[in-house]
């Protein structure tokens, strides 16, 4: 397994957001975010995220799981899918912590197996930063 690490610039492309009735506040909604990643492990440098996450809030804090893709400089590809947990601050600020695991890929990433950590916060209503680690083999 080879150690990697980096970060991801991201850009929310669209929400949609539902209340739901109960007796506290409870949310739930569906995201596109598109971003692109930095790090030293010239595979995933400057590769191409789309990630689409379902979260479910109650009372600011929640869950949230979805599915990822990168599309890498090369040509290659590779995708999985995330699970963390979400807390929302006074300010309507957002942070989404949690575990990707790849569940495959192309081209040179076809047999990809790997997982690791990620922390992310919105930084504005529509652009997000995140850090991440984990390790993989191809």
């Amino acid at each position: 397994m080879t150690d990697f690490s980096g970060t991801c610039s991201s850009k929310l492309q669209s929400q949609t957001m539902a209340s739901v009735p109960s007796s506290s506040d409870h949310q739930m909604g569906l995201s596109v975010m598109l971003g692109q990643h930095k790090s030293s492990e010239q595979k995933w440098n400057d590769a191409r995220m789309t990630y689409v996450g379902s979260t479910d809030l109650v009372d600011g804090k929640g869950d949230q799981r979805g599915h990822f893709y990168n599309a890498h400089t090369n040509g290659d590809t590779s995708y999985g899918t995330f699970d963390a947990k979400v807390s929302t601050g006074p300010d309507a600020s957002m942070t989404v912590e949690g575990e990707w695991r790849f569940s495959g890929g192309t081209g040179s990433l076809s047999k990809l197996k790997g997982r690791g950590v990620f922390k992310a916060r919105m930084t504005s209503p529509t652009d997000s930063e995140m850090t991440w680690s984990g390790s993989y083999e191809a």
